[in-house]
Parts: C-alpha cells; structure tokens; sequence
C-alpha cells in the first residue's frame, strides 16, 4: 500500500492539487462526509442511477444456481469458486462459496478456520482506514459479513463467528494428505466509505470481502486467527486458484482479480465469469461509469480504468507500464496475463492486490510527465504496481512481517525512479531515503500492532528501504540484483519470512553480511546515519 498519511491527513479536504513535501495529491471528492452520508440516506430506494434503475426488486441466494464441474485441484494449491449477486437496492452481496483444499500439514487437522476480514468494517475502533475514521460510524459505514449456512464435505456443520474469525469444529479429523471441501453461503454488507471496502456514489471496491482459508502454524499448533489490524495490512494467505461468478446490472462494468472468460445475459443482469489461477486473494471493482484504455508490455495486457479523466489514467497506465518493465528485467517476469489499476473514490493512498491496482480519485493530469513534475498519484502507481512481486507474487504474513512487502516494495519504487531519471531524482532512493533524516525507534522489524500510524509511514516506508540500500553498497550492484532473483524465484507464489531471505543473502555472498541484515532489522543498534552521511 502506498500511504502518505501523515502528509495526506493534513491535506483531504484541498479539492485542488497542492504541492505537498515534493508530492500532488489529488482529491476530487469535495463534498463533507456528513454531507455524502445525508444524501446517501435519502437516496436510498430512490433509483438515483442507472445501476439502481435496472436493478431486480428481488435478488434471490444464489446457492440455487448450477455449480458445474467439480473442484479440481492443481499442485495442492486450493481452489475456490464463488457465485455471487449484486444487490444494489440493499447495497449487500449475496454469496455461495465452494473451497476445496488438501491438508498439505504434517499434522491431522481438527477444526477448519477463515478470516471474516469484512468484519473489521463493524466499528470505527477495528476499520482498516487510510484517509483517516470518523469516532463513530453511521449506520450506512458499518460493514460486515454473516454465514448463514456451512456444509462440510455434504454435511451441515455448526460453526463459530468471532473477532473476524469463522471455526468450523470437524466431527472427524482431516488427516495429512486427505482432501475436504467446504461449501458456504454468506451475505456481505457492503459499508458506504472511501476506504478499501465499500461503495461511493456509483463505485464499489469489494475487497477482503469473503471467508477465506486461514494458513495453520505446525510450530504453534494452531491457526493464525490475527484479525485485520487498522495499520498496515494484515493479510495472509496460500496462492489458490479462482472461478467467480459475478451477476450484476448489465451496464455495470465489473473489473477483478484474473481474466474474463464468459459472460452471459439474463434479462436486466449479465454473469460475468473470471477464472484467476495461483492468486493470493480475489478482488473486484464495479461500476456502470468505468472506461478504459490499454497497453501489452511483455506480454501482458496493461489496462487503466478511470471514471472520468481519460488523460491521467493514460499517465498511470504509461508508468504502470514501463515499471511492469523494469520490474520483469529486476526482479523476474510478472507471472499473470493481465494487470489493472483502477480509479476507485479510495481515500488517503492506494492499494495493491493480485494483479489489480486500487488507486484514489483522479484529478485531472497531463498525459505527459517529466522528472521536475512528479506527482503522488505517479509514484502510488509505480509502488502498487512493485506490490505484483512483493504481496502478491512473493507473499508474507503482512501483520508480522510488514518490511517483507512494504519496504522492499519502496525500495523497488525508488530503484525504478532512479534507473529512469538518474540518481537525483527526488523519487530515487537518495531522495527518498538519504537525504533527510527521520527520528524513529528501533527495532525496525516489528509486527504491525507495535507501530503507530506515525511510526508505520516512517519505519516502514523510510527506514526499512535504508537497510536494503546498505545491503547494495555491501555487496555491489551485481551481487545485490543476484540475491533479489533469487529472492523471487525461490519464493515465488509462496510465503517468504525475513529468515528465508537471510539465508539467501547468506548463499549469495556472506554469513557475515546475513547477520548484519539480520541486527540492522532486529536490534536496537542499528543507525542510519553513517550511510546518510555516506550519501
């Protein structure tokens, strides 16, 4: 996730572009939220847009519709399919999910849990906010997710929700090696925001929105149950492969996780089919507004949906473009066939996800761009677009490990701004990283319940890189881009820890070197100002 809160908190209410620390941040959203909340209000059951207009008066379950084919299982990843119906009257989703998964554990397995992530959209105290949370919430921002009904291989099962977490207690143990397969029907209650989750104006982001198989921890005996912490991000999951099903008002564009494969017409509706296989999670973006254009680097199809501002989302799509590039070259190939960056009315940053982009609100920006006239919105989309190979290719348990996607993602940000405007560029890493100095408070490498917003900007996004710039000058500029191949290759659709990446850097030139990583992450010691002054 890109976040300039500490910049941006300052600044939301601006409707104009305003230079900010060497950044433009853009919002176009210029009404209050009181405001928007009252309007939201009186327009319910009005039919106030076209997506309104068209939509059903009844939108029925759809666990009633055919499930086709059986699940199949490729290299023990798991596998979902989801059918699921848009209710735009009751601003809800309507879920039936199948997921079957191998105990790939080397211990039988008692119980079964999710994370219930859209749960943490129930108060203003636990929502995972950005652009900054009211003290209380409006009825209409109260998100959540409620199971009605849970069968385990055909039988109905009893199950448990709380604190974002749904257990299932098996009446048999699932032994290692043996297959089960989990079938549940769910109703998301999609929160009116500006946040990851929720819906503005016309505009869904439906994101860590369904029950999704948690990773069990051997060591621990037991299942990561963290819920989705308010800083940070907090999510951790295996890659699976994806069928989803979306039934939506026909003129709605729906934009997701993966490719389109189908789409099918039903009178008011259209069944729109996406097929995403070894992906971390599965999002969508909706809206009956989106347009847009697109590039094939590589191989891969670049798409930039925008609302309105057909010339900044030609700009975002330029950038995702030549760093989609840099980063094949770097790092290694993006593995997907396709990758989106979405306007969406997100406030406060933008967010990454398996191979689609959430940006905020466009302004309106010159197509064209030049190394003197940066703005936030360029480097966001260089940052999320990094995210493909940290997060969503090379994944982590982001509530313990946040350095592993977030300053590594930095860092990869400000190497391509260095590479493609020399190394005085104000995006590069002396200007993002060396030439001022930040007070923090060590250790850097922390889970994300020990950080503050504040500190989270600063540690996570400035300091961490600082560690990985030392690194480069220890070992050289060969040596260096060897141990980040080697990063991505070995730990390519899996979960990476910073011991497994110190091992690499141990492989690759010394132990020496590895453990001085290791005390520049994890100490109290360690001081940045030495490489500062070396800058």
């Amino acid at each position: 996730m890109r976040n300039k809160k500490v910049i941006i908190g300052l600044i939301m209410a601006l409707t104009l572009s305003v230079p900010v620390g060497g950044y433009l941040v853009y919002n176009s959203v210029t009404v209050s939220r009181q405001t928007t909340i009252q309007q939201e209000v009186n327009s319910k059951g009005g039919g106030k847009n076209k997506a309104e207009d068209t939509a059903k008066e009844e939108i029925t379950h759809p666990r009633e519709w055919e499930d086709g084919e059986e699940l199949r299982l490729t290299e023990n990843r798991n596998a979902y399919k989801l059918q699921i119906a848009l209710d735009e009257k009751g601003k809800k989703i309507l879920g039936h999910q199948k997921i079957k998964f191998r105990n790939n554990y080397n211990t039988s397995l008692k119980d079964i849990v999710f994370h219930l992530y859209p749960d943490s959209y129930n108060t203003a105290e636990t929502r995972p906010s950005i652009g900054g949370t009211p003290p209380k919430l409006a009825e209409i921002e109260i998100g959540d997710i409620k199971i009605d009904r849970v069968n385990y291989n055909g039988e109905a099962m009893s199950y448990s929700e709380d604190n974002q977490i749904l257990k299932i207690k098996l009446n048999k143990e699932l032994k290692p090696g043996e297959v089960g397969e989990v079938t549940i029907d769910f109703t998301l209650k999609i929160p009116y925001s500006q946040d990851r989750l929720g819906y503005c104006r016309n505009q869904y982001s439906i994101t860590n929105w369904y029950p999704i198989l948690s990773i069990y921890d051997e060591t621990e005996g037991s299942w990561d149950e963290n819920p989705f912490h308010p800083v940070g991000e907090s999510n951790y999951s295996d890659c699976s492969d994806y069928m989803v099903e979306i039934a939506v008002p026909k003129d709605v564009v729906v934009i997701t996780t993966g490719v389109q494969i189908a789409k099918k017409n039903e009178g008011d509706l259209n069944k729109n089919i996406f097929e995403a296989d070894n992906t971390r999670d599965f999002v969508l973006f909706m809206s009956s507004e989106y347009k847009v254009v697109s590039k094939e680097v590589d191989g891969v199809k670049v798409n930039s949906y925008y609302l309105y501002e057909e010339s900044t989302a030609k700009r975002m799509l330029d950038l995702a473009c030549k760093s989609l590039q840099y980063f094949n070259d770097t790092f290694g190939k993006y593995p997907y066939p396709e990758y989106d960056v979405v306007e969406s009315y997100l406030s406060g940053g933008a967010m990454e996800y398996p191979t689609v982009t959430q940006m905020g609100p466009y302004g309106k920006m010159s197509e064209n761009y030049n190394a003197n006239e940066l703005t936030f919105y360029d480097e966001a989309v260089v940052h999320e677009t990094a995210h493909q190979w940290f997060y969503s290719t090379i994944g982590n348990n982001e509530f313990e490990d946040p350095i592993l996607d977030e300053s590594f993602t930095s860092y990869a940000t400000a190497l391509f701004f260095e590479d493609l405007f020399g190394k005085d560029n104000p995006l590069g890493v002396k200007g993002s990283f060396l030439d001022n100095s930040y007070r923090y408070t060590s250790p850097i490498y922390r889970s994300t319940d020990k950080y503050t917003w504040n500190e989270f900007s600063v540690i996570v996004y400035k300091i961490g890189p600082v560690v990985l710039e030392d690194l480069r000058r220890q070992v050289g500029e060969e040596k260096f881009m060897e141990i980040f191949r080697t990063y991505y290759q070995t730990y390519k659709f899996k979960n990476a820890t910073l011991e497994g990446f110190l091992k690499i850097i141990e492989e690759k030139s010394s132990k020496d070197i590895s453990n001085y990583i290791r005390t520049a992450f994890t100490s109290d010691t360690y001081s940045t100002d030495a490489l500062r002054l070396r800058n």
